[in-house]
């Protein structure tokens, strides 16, 4: 009995492990999804899947400029028309196991929809800042606006694979040091687990 608990336990661990290193930061449904229903929330409760996307992706930017941590820690994936979250953009097409997105969002064609509101306990005051400032910054963009927008250095040098954190906080405009620092908490938090 003690060793398959002990199994369970490693499994676990190694789970923790691959969710953080994906990213280099660990991603929480909960707070992720809390990110996904803000936006929502201030965009009318529906949004169409690309922008959602491009939103956080940006958010998660100017996050990892100003604060040195994402707001979702999610693992982002350089597609033919942009960055994607790789677990929210799943979450949201409810193809993986999210229950609570699956829950929460429903979908309409290409279009998010929710009537539920953000846990805000979940989101620091500087999470909001940057969702808010996204928001504003690419609600009325057009789809090929978006396109054009995200597809710069750290979209390129992915090549259709993961785009690397540090990558997304350089083109942000972060200096080596706050580099330097992004690059150690990755570490810390891959220690812990």
């Amino acid at each position: 009995m003690v060793y398959g608990i002990f199994v369970v336990y490693l499994y676990y661990k190694q789970l923790q492990l691959k969710l953080i290193t994906m990213s280099g930061f660990p991603f929480n449904e909960r707070k992720a999804l809390a990110a996904v229903l803000f936006v929502l929330k201030e965009m009318g409760g529906k949004v169409d899947k690309h922008k959602l996307a491009k939103i956080l992706y940006y958010a998660d930017e100017k996050h990892l400029l100003r604060y040195a941590r994402p707001v979702t820690g999610d693992r982002y994936v350089a597609m033919p028309y942009g960055p994607v979250p790789s677990r929210i953009y799943d979450g949201v097409k409810q193809t993986v196991g999210l229950p609570l997105f699956q829950e929460a969002l429903n979908l309409d064609g290409n279009a998010v929809i929710s009537d539920q509101f953000p846990d805000m306990k979940l989101l620091s005051k500087t999470d909001v800042e940057c969702l808010s400032e996204s928001i504003q910054e690419n609600k009325d963009l057009q789809f090929w606006d978006l396109v054009n927008k995200s597809h710069k250095e750290a979209y390129n040098k992915a090549c259709g694979g993961t785009i690397s954190v540090l990558d997304m906080a350089k083109e942000a405009g972060a200096s080596d040091e706050m580099i330097e620092y992004i690059n150690e908490l990755m570490s810390d938090y891959q220690a812990i687990c």
